[in-house]
């Protein structure tokens, strides 16, 4: 009688980590699931869709930005040959923490997104942090206005070359470009 009760008594606390297993990983593939989406809607350009995978207070921000970016650019344009990978998810009770891999054009971004579970149980996005530059990026942009300064330079120089009373020199300040920095 005993070894029946025993033997009971780990099937049921096996069915019942099995279960508890079984729950988490739904709840893993769920939170995943939105951060598909979240990149879907990035790729697609479609605001809307991104819109609705946030939290409400955070929808309200983002809602009220502005669709520009500095010089005038859609900020939801079509991502053509954007690849992600979602490296992590880890679930904590309510909260569930993804961790990304974005690639563009040879670049790579490593965002966090944190989402929330909502009052109807499914996740939200409550905020992405560490969507920083690829430093090779910072590195070829500021090689290309340097280029850029290079070529206007000698534009000027050519311009002005052999007129009376113009001299030409060249002069370099630290952040300029051409200035080896």
């Amino acid at each position: 009688m005993v070894r029946r009760l025993i033997a009971g008594f780990v099937i049921a606390v096996g069915l019942f980590a099995v279960a508890i297993g079984v729950q988490r990983w739904f709840d893993t593939r769920a939170a995943e699931s939105v951060v598909h989406a979240l990149m879907a809607s990035v790729q697609s350009g479609d605001r809307d869709a991104m819109l609705g995978l946030l939290t409400p207070d955070r929808r309200d921000v983002v809602a009220d930005a502005p669709s520009t970016m500095a010089g005038g650019e859609n900020a939801w344009k079509k991502q053509r040959g954007m690849s992600y990978r979602i490296r992590n998810v880890e679930i904590n009770g309510d909260r569930a923490v993804a961790s990304v891999t974005v690639e563009k054009d040879g670049y790579v971004v490593q965002p966090t997104v944190y989402l929330q579970r909502g009052e109807t149980s499914r996740w939200k996005i409550d905020r992405i942090e560490d969507l920083q530059e690829d430093p090779r990026y910072l590195k070829d942009v500021q090689a290309y206005e340097r280029q850029q300064g290079e070529q206007l330079a000698e534009e000027l120089k050519e311009a002005f070359d052999g007129r009376d009373g113009v001299t030409i020199e060249r002069v370099t300040t630290p952040g300029t470009p051409g200035s080896g920095r």
